[in-house]
């Protein structure tokens, strides 16, 4: 994948902080399916990429009286998060959980659509790996490189650029395949789920809208080109030429692997 702009990452996150969980439909639809797939007791948890809060309130909800920790990289989104769950028991940091040395393990290390802007991806499972007790179980979601498919195909289109790599940031995330490989790695049952997500958007700048609501920014789009108005309305033709209406795909994989 592309080297990431850390900085910029954290200052789109916390400029959507107030308005994320307006737009985030998708990132929770994703939420609920993976505390779906937990199971058993768990006593301590320590959550990567906590944002405003909504599956750290899933994960209180579910495991009561579990030690909480949860983590994100961005101050406004710990803040808005802190201040929604008013929850004394949930210990929450601002970090990059990257390069954050954990001096405790857990019985449970979880994340929901955060992972997939890592830079090191296999290094931060390994990291996870290490911070779990003896059988305890990291389990995440991510999305896929099938996410915003549509976006980037009228893109492409539209711009006259052939296809392979990725116009749109999304594109280049690593296939459920390769993420499986970095955890089989470290860990014994590894075990992958799919959920595909399709929405239809009213026009091309509402889609746009949520994109950067969600902190994305259109996952990388280049130079910001879209806002140009006579590109916007290329853009928004071919929509209708290929696909019919203005849509998006989201493709996410939920992985739990047990140590």
């Amino acid at each position: 994948m592309p080297s990431l702009d850390k900085a910029k990452i954290v200052r789109d996150f916390s400029r959507s902080a107030p308005l994320y969980d307006r737009y985030a439909n998708v990132q929770f639809r994703v939420a609920d399916a993976l505390l779906a797939e937990l199971r058993g007791p768990r006593e301590s948890i320590f959550e990567i990429g906590c944002g405003t809060g909504y599956y750290t309130r899933l994960l209180r909800q579910r495991y009561t009286t579990a030690r909480l920790k949860a983590c994100d990289i961005s101050a406004r989104m710990v803040e808005v998060a802190r201040e929604k769950l008013r929850d004394e028991a949930i210990e929450f940091l601002v970090a990059d959980a990257e390069t954050l040395v954990l001096d405790e393990r857990f019985d449970l290390v979880t994340s929901n659509a955060a992972l997939q802007w890592f830079e090191d991806l296999e290094g931060a499972l390994k990291q996870c790996h290490n911070a779990l007790n003896d059988g305890g179980l990291l389990a995440f979601s991510v999305f896929g490189p099938e996410t915003f498919r549509e976006l980037d195909h009228c893109l492409r289109l539209a711009l006259g650029r052939a296809e392979g790599g990725g116009l749109v940031r999304s594109r280049t995330f690593p296939e459920k395949e390769r993420i499986a490989e970095m955890l089989r790695s470290s860990f014994g049952r590894v075990t992958v789920r799919d959920e595909t997500i399709r929405e239809e958007y009213p026009s091309l700048r509402a889609l746009l809208e949520k994109i950067k609501r969600t902190g994305a920014r259109g996952g990388g789009l280049p130079g910001g080109s879209l806002v140009q108005p006579r590109l916007l309305g290329r853009v928004e033709k071919l929509f209708e030429a290929e696909f019919g209406r203005v849509e998006a795909t989201y493709q996410a994989f939920l992985f739990l692997a047990e140590r």
